[in-house]
Order: structure tokens, then C-alpha cells, then sequence
């Protein structure tokens, strides 16, 4: 489990749980669409679908709290994807 700051006064949980491949690769291309990008006719890479799009920061995990899951892209250009739990601090 990883931990992260919190979000809307809860405490996000990354967890290394399994998600299925195919899974894996509809919130990696989710976040591709969601960002401003297109795949490309051969569906072998993405391009630029307006003019406002974010480049994915390789070594970084981006969350997407709604949809309960975290994809992180490696510095080699790979990605993985995890699944996200939200819990309150006990204090």
C-alpha cells in the first residue's frame, strides 16, 4: 500500500491488487483521451486531438479518484495500473 496526501479530506490507499490486462489498458487509454490525445490510425501510438493535451511525466502515478484507480508510467516508457482506496484518517 502506498499513501498519498489527501484528497477531499481522505487519505487515497494505492494498492498493488490485480487488475486484468485489458482493464489496464482501457484507464491507460482513458487517460490518453481524457488528456487531450488520439490514437493514431494504425492504433500503434497517439497524436494530439486539440490543442490544449498534457504529456504524461514518465516516473510519475497519476490517480483518478472517481474511477478508483492510479496508473503509473515508468521512466522506460511502460505503464501499470492499480486499483485506489479512499479511507478517513483516524485520529
Amino acid at each position: 500500500m502506498y499513501s498519498i496526501p489527501e484528497y477531499d479530506g481522505l487519505r487515497a490507499a494505492v494498492f498493488y491488487d490485480y487488475i486484468s490486462k485489458e482493464d489496464g489498458r482501457f484507464y491507460y487509454e482513458k487517460w490518453y483521451y481524457d488528456h487531450g490525445w488520439e490514437q493514431t490510425p494504425d492504433g500503434e501510438g497517439w497524436r494530439r486531438a486539440r490543442y490544449e493535451y498534457e504529456r504524461p511525466i514518465r516516473g510519475t502515478m497519476y490517480i483518478h479518484p472517481r474511477r478508483r484507480v492510479a496508473i503509473y508510467f515508468f521512466p522506460g516508457g511502460t505503464y501499470d495500473v492499480f486499483s485506489v482506496r479512499f479511507e478517513k484518517d483516524e485520529e
